[in-house]
């Protein structure tokens, strides 16, 4: 099956990296395909009596630039030139999938948390959700 479309739920842990990697030589196997990296951050949506949201909010949109900054530098270096980055705001698992079906990707590579079963159960995880719910195959990497 070709891959034409990538994303990357990228969040610059171990397993985000592997997953970049394991994304840029599916891309390298195939000269035309093209890799989305994203980013999603979860900004407060009000303030308490000694926080600032907006200034909290800013520092989260700064390091989702900063670890997005790390996977340009990478992909840069990588024989595949088609990559776009992006940092996105809301709940990760619906904003991977709302990019995957906008931008028309056909595969989702991203890292598992390595949760067990007792803990997924109770507090749930990004790469399951995503499992359950995407329309096009995911790719997890351990």
């Amino acid at each position: 099956m070709r891959f034409s479309n990538i994303l990357v739920a990228y969040d610059g842990s171990d397993l985000g990296e592997k997953a970049l990697d394991s994304a840029i030589k599916l891309a390298e196997s195939d000269g035309l395909a093209r890799i989305h990296v994203i980013h999603v951050v979860s900004p407060l949506t009000y303030s308490y009596e000694y926080l600032n949201a907006d200034e909290i909010n800013e520092g989260i949109r700064s390091h989702g630039h900063e670890i997005l900054g790390n996977a340009e530098n990478k992909l840069s270096k990588s024989k595949n030139d088609q990559f776009k980055t992006c940092l996105l705001e809301g709940r990760p698992s619906d904003r991977i999938l709302e990019y995957a079906q906008d931008y028309h990707c056909n595969l989702i590579v991203m890292g598992s948390r390595g949760l067990g079963s007792i803990k997924e159960f109770f507090l749930g995880s990004v790469s399951h959700d995503i499992v359950q719910r995407s329309s096009i195959p995911v790719f997890i990497v351990k």
